[in-house]
């Protein structure tokens, strides 16, 4: 993860219009699914979690 955080930050000097960009490293026991709602701007995020039944 940090060497795409070294990578992005040493492209911004050949980019004709800087692109600043945030890593989010997020850890959960659950499987997660991530959308983004270009009508509204913003990310959904959804927890599937799963009974452990014996």
């Amino acid at each position: 993860m940090a060497n795409v955080v070294r990578l992005t930050h040493a492209l911004l000097p050949a980019m004709p219009t800087k692109l600043y960009t945030t890593q989010l490293l997020f850890i959960h026991n659950h499987t997660i699914d991530i959308s983004f709602r270009a009508d509204e701007r913003k990310f959904d995020v959804e927890v599937h979690i799963t009974s452990g039944t014996k």
